[in-house]
């Protein structure tokens, strides 16, 4: 998407890109209305009262802050989208579809790396995985900083985000397996809510 709209811009403006987004937004809205409403099996409805409930467990639970607390670091220190204008037609000195490969680069490291993912089954320590990956993630968003070359650039973000995502699975494994049931809705929510 990010690299689609980049060649949009590059080649026809910005209002073509603006239009393929409203455009492909309203026909994801559309595939969505034919679907059924999926109640808890619990028959439980969303209230401030089971919000508050949820917001207690996770407070009694080090393990789980520490999970929101490596989103939470990751969203305020994290990936720098908001300068990828800047970075990539000042100082790559490229244009709207330079700008397009860095907001792409993520994604594509992304999906190769749950591509391959296989290997996470045969871990033990989740943790350690999930700091060793949050390291490699901040390394990589730290060299791309410095980073002058597109192709480095590139490079370095999808191995961000192939790292982010390796992060994201033990992440949310741990929460899956730390949760009751009747919990997992509302803290998944919380924690969906820290990644904006």
């Amino acid at each position: 998407g990010p690299a689609l709209a980049g060649l949009l811009i590059a080649r026809h403006g910005i209002d073509a890109a603006y239009w393929t987004s409203a455009i492909a937004g309203g026909a994801t809205f559309l595939s969505l209305l034919p679907l059924p409403a999926q109640p808890p099996p619990d028959g439980s409805r969303m209230s401030v009262a089971a919000t508050i409930e949820g917001w207690r467990y996770l407070r009694g639970r080090p393990l789980l802050q520490q999970v929101m607390l490596v989103d939470l670091n990751a969203m305020v220190f994290g990936l720098p989208r908001a300068l990828f204008p800047v970075i990539g037609t000042v100082t790559l000195g490229g244009d709207a579809a330079t700008v397009g490969l860095l907001h792409a680069a993520p994604g594509v490291g992304a999906l190769l790396g749950a591509l391959t993912t296989g290997w996470v089954a045969h871990v033990r320590r989740q943790g350690r995985m999930v700091v060793g990956a949050a390291v490699v993630w901040g390394v990589a968003i730290a060299a791309f900083g410095v980073s002058r070359d597109l192709r480095v650039a590139l490079v370095l973000l999808a191995l961000a985000g192939s790292a982010d995502v390796v992060s994201n699975v033990f992440r949310s494994a741990i929460l899956q397996l730390a949760l009751p049931d009747t919990l997992r809705g509302r803290i998944t929510a919380f924690k969906l809510g820290l990644n904006g």
